[in-house]
C-alpha cells in the first residue's frame, strides 16, 4: 500500500512526472499478508496437494523454490512502467494466484510495483502496490509489456533500468513479456543472450540489439535465470512453466486445468500458427484433416507429403510457411494431444495409448510427451485422478 493518498481520478492523465522527485520517493511498501483471492474457491484436491507439499516442505525446510529464504512465500515482483498491456498484467499475477489457492499453501507473494500509484492499463487504470524497490527484495522480477518500450527504447526512466540490471546481478529470476524484452535489452540483460518478443517486432528488435540472439518463433526461451516470452496467450504458458519448475508437474496440471488451459504448451512452439488460413488452403486442407482423423497410424512427413500430392522439399516449405512450423514438430504436437485425451478420458496402459497416438512406442511417447508438456505420461494422468474423477467414468470416449 502507499503511505500517502491516492491520486484522484485523472490526476496523473500523462502518466509520472520523471521531475518531480518527492512524489517518486514519497512513497513507502508496507508488507502486506499473503493475499488469497476470495473470488477463488479450492478445487477438491487442494487438501491433498497441501498435504503432500507440506510434508515435502518439511523435509525440504521451504515449500518455496530454492533461492527464497525459509520461511516466506516466494515473492513475485511484477514491475510496471508508464502503460501496461492489461491482460499480460493480469495474467501473471492470476495464475501465481491460482497456484496458492489450488495448493491451499502460501507458496507465491505478488506485488504489482510501479514508480507512481496509478498507470494505465489497456482500457483502464491500474493502483499498483507498491513502489519499484519492493522489487529489490523478490526472488522473481517479471516484466509484462507495452508498445512504450519499442517507442523509448534505452530512453526508458533510469530508476527502471537499474532495477533490471540490480536483479540480473543478484541471480534472481527475471522475466520479459512481449516487447519487454527491449527493456531488458536496453538494461543489458540480453547481451550474448537468447530472447523472444513478439513476433512482428522480431526484426526491428535484431537491429536494435545486435549483441542478443533473438529467436523469431519460439513462445518463450529460457537463458540461465533469464526469461523472455511472446506475450499475449502465451504469458499463461510461461507462468506454468515457471511453477512447474517450481513446484512439480502435479501442481502445475491442477493450475492449468482450474485455468480452463492446457497442461503446458513447450517454449520452442511456434508463435503464430496461420491454422486457419491453413485449413483453407487447398494442398493442405484435406491433408491436415486426414492426419488429424489417422493420427493413431504411424504416418511420415512423406505420408503426409504423398497425400497432398506434393514433393517432400515442397510440401515441408509450404507447410512451414503456412502453418508456422514444420510437419514433423505438428506431428508430435498431434500425438501429444491425443496421449493426452486418453491419458484424461481413459484407464488405458501407457503403452496402448502410445499406439493410440501414433507414436508405436511407450519410450517414443515418453520422450515427446517431456519434451512438450513436461513431466511422464503417468504423473500427468495421476494429475487428473487426484480425486478419482478423470479415469473411469469417461472411458467409454475412447471406446474401450
Amino acid at each position: 500500500m502507499w503511505d500517502h493518498p491516492r491520486p484522484e481520478p485523472g490526476a496523473i492523465p500523462g502518466g509520472p512526472d520523471p521531475g518531480d522527485d518527492a512524489r517518486l520517493e514519497g512513497p513507502r511498501w508496507r508488507e502486506p499478508p499473503v493475499p488469497t483471492p476470495r473470488h477463488l474457491v479450492q478445487p477438491p484436491e487442494a487438501g491433498l496437494l497441501a498435504s503432500r507439499m507440506g510434508r515435502r516442505s518439511a523435509d525440504a525446510g521451504s515449500p518455496t523454490r530454492p533461492g527464497a529464504p525459509a520461511g516466506r512465500p516466494h515473492r513475485v515482483a511484477v514491475v510496471v512502467a508508464d502503460t501496461v498491456f492489461t491482460m499480460e498484467l493480469g495474467t501473471i499475477v492470476d495464475v501465481f494466484e491460482t497456484a496458492n489457492v489450488c495448493s491451499g499453501l502460501p507458496l507465491y507473494e505478488v506485488g504489482v510495483v510501479a514508480a507512481t500509484p496509478v498507470v494505465r492499463g489497456t482500457g483502464l487504470t491500474i493502483t499498483a502496490d507498491g513502489p519499484l524497490d519492493w522489487a529489490d527484495g523478490a526472488d522473481t522480477v517479471l516484466v509484462p509489456g507495452h508498445s512504450v518500450f519499442a517507442e523509448e527504447g534505452g530512453n526508458l526512466p533510469t530508476g527502471y533500468l537499474d532495477l533490471i540490471r540490480r536483479a540480473d546481478q543478484r541471480r534472481a529470476r527475471v522475466g520479459g513479456l512481449c516487447l519487454a524484452p527491449y527493456a531488458l535489452a536496453a538494461a543489458g540483460v540480453l547481451d550474448g543472450r537468447s530472447a523472444v518478443t513478439h513476433w512482428n517486432w522480431t526484426d526491428d528488435f535484431a537491429a536494435r540489439y545486435p549483441s542478443s540472439r533473438i529467436d523469431a518463433t519460439a513462445l518463450f526461451v529460457r537463458d540461465e535465470h533469464v526469461y523472455t516470452g511472446a506475450g499475449g496467450e502465451m504469458t499463461i504458458d510461461l507462468m506454468l512453466h515457471l511453477i512447474a519448475e517450481d513446484h512439480g508437474a502435479t501442481l502445475t496440471a491442477v493450475v492449468a486445468r482450474y485455468l480452463l488451459s492446457s497442461p503446458r504448451r513447450h517454449g520452442s512452439y511456434a508463435q503464430h500458427t496461420d491454422l486457419g488460413e491453413a485449413w483453407q488452403e487447398p494442398p493442405l486442407e484435406e491433408t491436415l484433416r486426414w492426419a488429424t482423423a489417422n493420427v493413431s497410424m504411424p504416418l511420415t512427413v512423406e505420408d503426409l507429403a504423398r497425400h497432398a500430392h506434393m514433393s517432400v522439399r515442397s510440401f515441408h516449405r509450404y507447410f512451414r510457411a503456412h502453418v508456422g512450423t514444420t510437419p514433423t514438430d505438428w506431428l508430435a504436437h498431434l500425438r501429444v494431444q491425443r496421449a493426452q485425451q486418453l491419458l484424461q478420458t481413459t484407464s488405458w496402459p501407457v503403452d496402448r495409448i502410445a499406439h493410440a497416438s501414433g507414436f508405436g512406442s511407450e519410450s517414443a511417447l515418453r520422450y515427446h510427451f517431456g519434451r512438450l508438456v513436461g513431466g511422464t505420461p503417468v504423473h500427468y494422468r495421476r494429475s487428473f485422478t487426484l480425486t478419482g474423477s478423470a479415469t473411469t467414468r469417461n472411458r467409454t470416449l475412447a471406446g474401450s
